[in-house]
C-alpha cells in the first residue's frame, strides 16, 4: 500500500516541482481543531493567532487556528526520494551499476508461471516480497501520467530518464505477464506464506506460486488496470520520443484490453486488493487507450461505461479501488462536456484527503 501512495505523492510533487524546484519563501498554515476550551502547546507561546470560528451543526463549536512560519523545501529532492522508494521494491534482475541504493541486490530470479513462463521483475507491495499486479498497475498509470502533465519538473529534478526507467521496467513485467491472448499472471507469491517468513526479497527460498486469469477465469477488472497502466506509458514515452518502445507498450495494451472486455468478471483477489466491480477499470483502460491511439472507438467505450456502470457519483477516494475520477477529469479535457466536469467537481469538493 505504501507505493500507492507514494504513487500519488509523485504526482503532486511533480505539480509543485513545475512551479518552482527550490521555494524561497512561503508560509505554512498550522492548522488545530478544538473543542471546548482552548488549549495551547509549549511551543505556542509568543505566537500569534487568528481564530476562525467554525459551526458544526449539531456537534460542538470549534476554532481554528492559524500562523504564518517561513520554511524551504526542495522539491526536486523530494521527488528524487519518492523515486527512490520505487528502485528499493524492484524485483528481479538488478544491475549494479545501474543500482542507487547498494544494499538491493538481484532476487526472485525463479518467479515463473504455471508452465514456466518468466514472471521476474516488477515490483514488490508495501513492505512484504508479494507482487500484486492490480496495485501495482494502479500506481505505474498514475506515475506515468505524472510524467506526462509535468515533464519539464522531472527534467528539472534531474529524474526524468529514472522515471522512464521506471516504468520500463514495470511495463516489461506485465508484458511477460500476459502470457497467452486470454491469459495473464495477477499475483506472484501467496501472500499469506509471505507475511509468515519476514526477510530480505534476495534471502527467499520458499515456493512463489502465481495465480492468473484466463478463459475461464474473469479478470477484467485487474487487465484492464495493466491495460491502462501500458497505455499511460505509450503516451509517456511517445512524448519522450522513444517511438519504439511506446509502439510495444500500447499494442500490448490494446491486447490486454480485448482480453478484458471478452471475459466480463472481477478476478479472485485471494484475500487481498479485494475488488467487486469492473466499470471504473474498464473506463480508466478505454480512456488511456484512446489516449494512446488516437481512436475514437475508445472514447465511445469510455462514455458508454460511464453511464452503462453508473459511474456519475463521486468515489469515496481516487486509488487502486476507484479510478473513476481520474477517467472523469481526462474526458472533461478530451471532449469539454460540462457532464465530466460537474462530476469531478463535486468529488473534488467533498473528497477525502
Amino acid at each position: 500500500m505504501n507505493w500507492i501512495f507514494l504513487a500519488l505523492l509523485a504526482l503532486m510533487v511533480a505539480l509543485a516541482s513545475s512551479v518552482f524546484t527550490e521555494s524561497d519563501e512561503l508560509y505554512e498554515s498550522r492548522t488545530r481543531m478544538e473543542w471546548g476550551d482552548e488549549e495551547r502547546d509549549d511551543n505556542d507561546e509568543g505566537d500569534s493567532y487568528s481564530p476562525v470560528k467554525r459551526d458544526l451543526g449539531n456537534c460542538d463549536e470549534y476554532t481554528i487556528q492559524t500562523r504564518p512560519k517561513k520554511f524551504h523545501h526542495n522539491f526536486g529532492e523530494l521527488l528524487n526520494y519518492s523515486l527512490l522508494f520505487f528502485e528499493a521494491q524492484k524485483s528481479g534482475k538488478i544491475t549494479k551499476s545501474k543500482q542507487k541504493l547498494p544494499w538491493r541486490a538481484s532476487s526472485c530470479l525463479s518467479d515463473s508461471g504455471l508452465e514456466g513462463e518468466d514472471l521476474t521483475g516488477g515490483w514488490y507491495d508495501a513492505g512484504d516480497n508479494v507482487k500484486f499486479n492490480f496495485p501495482m498497475a494502479f500506481s505505474s498509470s498514475v506515475l506515468a501520467w505524472s510524467l506526462i502533465e509535468f515533464p519539464d519538473a522531472y527534467k528539472d529534478a534531474g529524474v526524468y530518464n529514472d522515471m522512464l526507467s521506471a516504468l520500463k521496467g514495470v511495463c516489461e513485467y506485465f508484458t511477460k505477464c500476459h502470457t497467452g491472448p486470454n491469459e495473464y499472471y495477477y499475483q506472484v507469491a501467496d501472500a499469506g506464506l509471505d507475511h509468515r517468513s519476514w526477510q530480505r526479497p534476495e534471502d527467499i527460498v520458499y515456493n512463489r506460486e502465481p495465480f492468473r486469469v484466463n478463459d475461464t477465469v474473469p479478470g477484467s477488472d485487474v487487465v484492464s488496470l495493466a491495460a491502462a497502466a501500458l497505455a499511460t506509458c505509450s503516451v509517456a514515452y511517445k512524448d519522450a520520443r522513444k517511438g519504439n518502445r511506446a509502439r510495444i507498450f500500447r499494442e500490448e495494451a490494446v491486447d490486454l484490453y480485448r482480453f478484458a472486455t471478452t471475459n466480463i468478471g472481477t478476478y479472485p483477489p485471494n484475500g487481498y486488493y479485494i475488488n467487486n466491480k469492473i466499470g471504473d477499470e474498464l473506463l480508466w483502460a478505454a480512456t488511456w487507450l484512446h489516449l494512446a491511439t488516437g481512436e475514437e472507438q475508445y472514447l465511445q467505450d469510455a462514455e458508454e461505461y460511464f453511464e452503462e456502470y453508473k459511474l456519475r457519483g463521486s468515489a469515496y477516494s481516487f486509488g487502486w479501488a476507484d479510478t473513476r475520477e481520474g477517467s472523469k477529469l481526462l474526458l472533461y479535457k478530451i471532449t469539454g462536456k460540462t457532464t465530466y466536469r460537474d462530476s469531478f467537481t463535486k468529488y473534488m469538493d467533498t473528497c477525502y484527503l
